[in-house]
């Protein structure tokens, strides 16, 4: 393993923030559907 590879640790934080935000994001809306009436 070479330690000089920031963009790849980068690379990695920036995936790991896009799944946890996305799934963040998803629970939200969730959230907000359940509390929506079911007038349909």
């Amino acid at each position: 393993m070479c330690n000089c590879g920031g963009l790849d640790s980068f690379l990695v934080v920036w995936k790991i923030f896009l799944v946890v935000y996305s799934i963040n994001m998803w629970h939200l809306m969730e959230q907000n559907v359940r509390h929506l009436p079911m007038s349909n």
